[in-house]
């Protein structure tokens, strides 16, 4: 079959769509930047968390030592009450403060947040069932999440002494009403938002710094790649690169040892063919001048026959077939 001509169309070595350069710059910044937003995120609910939970057993704290203070009172909640949170009043982080009998009816209320009573009582309206129960951990209410309402029994004698008096057995204790105590804390929404703010802006500058960083290492990886494409395009020209130098002992290497050992192999190659051109153009040659004498030789053979078959071979003179 005869060999047909291909034409085989020289890549463009400028800059390619959609280089491998650029996608591992931008794979490495999204799992660069990805996860310290990320951790910046998670960091800052778990601060938040721990700050108002640290709050929170403050309040509690408060409330069941109010609860605690009325217990063997022989007065009236009301009298006692007034008594016994004149001491809170003082305290800048009170909202409110309401003392009520087993039935919930109000003995004691004193309001120094309005909104803050406001957005309880709206609560109240949106749980009417747990408002009317008891209230085992502290309510957050507020779009900061910075006033905090807790409500505890207040029980006579302690449901603890009664467990270690009776050991197990059924024992009578007196249920003599509620504290219902609301704590604002006014700080807590702008130091989560400072600490948010710090958090992200520290994310922030980790990123800028190690956008240099990633660039220098994408550009390490992918200029080996790079001087493989000059020196393949190079060989395929018909040129002798230079052997490309390993810069590592990576994948990457071992192909740059792998291109280096080919094209070492292609250009022994191609001298030998080289070589034998030379060698089979020489014996060409060669056999195309011995051809000729040969034709010569036949010629000039051919030239003294016809002088012989034309002459007298005694006188020399031409015969009859002259």
């Amino acid at each position: 079959m005869p060999i047909e001509d291909v034409a085989i169309n020289q890549p463009n070595m400028g800059h390619p769509r959609g280089s491998l350069e650029h996608k591992l710059l931008l794979w490495t910044l999204a799992l660069v930047i990805a996860p310290t937003l990320l951790c910046s995120w998670w960091l800052n609910h778990v601060t938040r968390q721990v700050m108002t939970e640290h709050y929170t057993r403050n309040v509690t704290i408060m409330s069941n030592a109010l609860a605690m203070g009325f217990i063997g009172s022989q007065s009236n909640l009301e009298a006692t009450a007034q008594q016994r949170i004149r001491s809170l009043v003082t305290d800048h982080r009170l909202a409110f403060v309401e003392i009520t009998n087993p039935e919930g009816h109000a003995l004691y209320r004193r309001v120094v947040d309005g909104q803050a009573w406001v957005q309880y009582r709206e609560w109240c309206d949106a749980h009417a069932t747990q408002s009317r129960t008891e209230v085992s951990a502290p309510i957050v209410l507020g779009d900061g999440d910075d006033v905090l309402v807790h409500r505890v029994p207040i029980w006579d004698p302690p449901l603890a002494e009664n467990r270690a008096q009776t050991e197990g057995a059924v024992f009578r204790r007196q249920l003599k009403g509620y504290v219902l105590l609301a704590m604002r804390e006014p700080m807590l929404p702008q130091m989560l938002s400072e600490l948010r703010n710090m958090q992200f802006t520290y994310a922030l500058v980790v990123c800028l710094l190690s956008l240099p960083l990633i660039t220098w290492g994408v550009r390490s990886v992918t200029a080996p790649i790079r001087s493989l494409m000059t020196a393949s395009l190079r060989l395929a020209s018909g040129e002798e690169p230079e052997p490309v130098k390993a810069r590592s002992h990576d994948e990457v290497g071992m192909l740059t040892e792998a291109f280096n050992f080919m094209a070492g192999r292609l250009i022994n190659a191609r001298h030998l063919l080289e070589k034998a051109n030379e060698e089979l153009e020489q014996k060409v040659a060669a056999r195309t001048a011995e051809l000729q004498r040969l034709n010569e030789q036949l010629e000039q053979t051919a030239r003294q026959f016809e002088t012989m078959a034309a002459t007298d071979p005694l006188t020399g003179v031409a015969n009859r077939r002259a």
